[in-house]
C-alpha cells in the first residue's frame, strides 16, 4: 500500500498550535519549545518580524514531521519517533524551491542531525554544531532551604535593571540577540506579569517565566551578576516560580541549559 505524504503549510499559528499538539500527543514535553514559540506568534505577534514559515509534513493525513520559523532564528523541527529521510527532503526541497535561507537548525538531537545532514547536502553547504542543549522537565519540587530574601514580581520600574541583566545573560550563553528584539521580548515579559526577581534588600537575581501554552511554560533568563553568585539566590528564584507556576494549574515547567555549562 503507498502511503501519501504531502507539505501543509500555515497561514495561522492557532492552527498550526492546533495541529501539532494533536499529531504529537505522545511526546507534547519534547515539543514544548515549538508549542510554546507558537502560542507566542500567536499572542505576541509583535516581538516577531512580519515572516514566519509553519509547516508540517503529513503521511496519510497525520503529521510527522513539523517546521517553525521565524527569523533571523534557526529552524525548529520536530518530528515523530521514527521516520525514515523522505519527510524531511520533502521540507527541505520545500524550503530551498521558495528560496528560504537558514542560520541553522534547532531540535532533538537525532532530528535536527538528520535535517542538518540533508539540508547541507541539498544547499552544498557544510554544518557545525553550535550548542549541544539539555531539556529538563519538573513536574514538583524538592524541599530546598531558600536563600535570604523573597520573590517579587518584577513590574516597569526593573525595566532598566532586566534589560541590563538580560544582555549580560546573552553573553554569558553566548547568544547573539538583537537589541531591538530583547527589548520587545522584556516589554511583553514584564507586562504580562512573567518577570521575577529575588530580592535581598536589592535585586539579586531575575527569572523569566517563558512561552507558556496549555500544558506547561518554560524557565529562562535565570542570571545572577557574577559578584552575588554562590548564596543560593538563582535555586530559590527558580523553585519559587516553579512552585507557583504548578500551583497555576500547568502540568509542568522546562528548562534548557547548556551541556557544555557544569552549572
Amino acid at each position: 500500500m503507498v502511503q501519501k505524504m504531502n507539505l501543509k503549510k500555515f497561514d495561522e499559528p492557532s492552527t498550526f498550535y492546533n495541529v501539532i499538539k494533536r499529531d504529537f500527543s505522545n511526546n507534547l514535553m519534547e515539543n514544548d519549545l515549538m508549542l510554546g514559540l507558537t502560542r507566542l506568534l500567536r499572542d505576541y505577534p509583535k516581538q516577531f518580524n512580519n515572516f514566519y514559515y509553519l509547516a508540517t509534513v503529513e503521511q496519510d493525513g497525520k503529521s510527522v514531521l513539523s517546521a517553525f520559523l521565524t527569523p533571523p532564528w534557526n529552524i525548529l523541527v520536530h518530528a515523530a519517533d521514527e521516520i525514515d529521510e523522505v519527510p524531511y527532503r520533502i521540507l527541505v526541497d520545500h524550503l530551498i524551491v521558495n528560496e528560504i535561507s537558514l542560520p541553522g537548525v534547532n531540535g532533538r538531537t537525532n532530528v535536527s542531525k538528520r535535517f542538518a545532514d540533508i539540508w547541507c547536502a541539498s544547499a552544498k553547504t557544510v554544518k557545525k554544531i553550535h550548542t549541544e542543549m539539555r531539556l529538563f522537565i519538573l513536574t514538583s519540587v524538592n524541599k530546598v532551604k531558600l536563600a535570604r530574601g523573597r520573590l517579587v514580581k518584577a513590574d516597569p520600574r526593573h525595566y532598566d535593571l532586566l534589560l541590563d541583566w538580560a544582555q549580560k545573560f546573552h553573553e554569558d550563553v553566548r547568544l547573539d540577540v538583537g537589541d531591538n528584539y530583547l527589548r520587545k521580548h522584556l516589554e511583553t515579559t514584564v507586562e504580562t506579569r512573567n518577570a521575577f526577581i529575588w530580592v535581598d534588600g536589592e535585586p539579586v537575581c531575575m527569572t523569566f517565566r517563558e512561552r507558556p501554552h496549555d500544558d506547561g511554560v518554560s524557565i529562562g533568563y535565570v542570571y545572577t551578576p557574577p559578584k552575588l553568585r554562590g548564596h543560593g539566590y538563582a535555586t530559590s528564584c527558580v523553585k519559587t516560580v516553579s512552585e507557583r507556576t504548578l500551583r497555576e494549574g500547568y502540568g509542568y515547567c522546562s528548562l534548557f541549559t547548556d551541556r557544555a555549562n557544569p552549572t
